[in-house]
């Protein structure tokens, strides 16, 4: 496996989760002031030219929810995920999704103090 990373980029999440499997996997290094994530070759991973990317073999991924749920499908002996099938799977897709749709894009907002909306009484989970 390979994922292209940068230590300023979501890609950390991705080698966080590669190391709780105990993957073997290889970085190559992404740098974003010679626009690397935008050359012709990586965007053939991600046509959006953003990290985190990972390839494994004819497999490519982006979206670091996306490299996680296959992470933990791969390596389903690590337990970081319930099994495909099992009740508690749908809390945990839910949760998964959630974190990259609701929660970052609030704590960028924090970040930057940019004001978020409250969330209402039916969108809390």
């Amino acid at each position: 496996m390979k994922l292209y990373f940068n230590p300023k980029s979501r890609a950390v999440i991705a080698k966080w989760m590669l190391d709780e499997c105990g993957a073997s996997y290889d970085i190559v290094p992404i740098d974003f002031q010679k626009r690397e994530h935008k050359t012709p070759e990586f965007l053939k991973i991600n046509p959006a030219g953003k990290l985190p990317a990972l390839v494994d073999g004819d497999a490519r991924l982006f979206e670091t929810a996306a490299i996680g749920l296959y992470l933990a499908e791969k390596f389903p002996e690590t337990g970081l995920a319930p099994l495909v099938g099992s009740p508690e799977r749908g809390r945990f897709l839910s949760l998964m999704v959630y974190s990259t749709s609701q929660l970052e894009p609030s704590m960028g907002d924090s970040l930057m103090k940019l004001d978020t909306p409250r969330a209402t009484r039916l969108e809390r989970l």
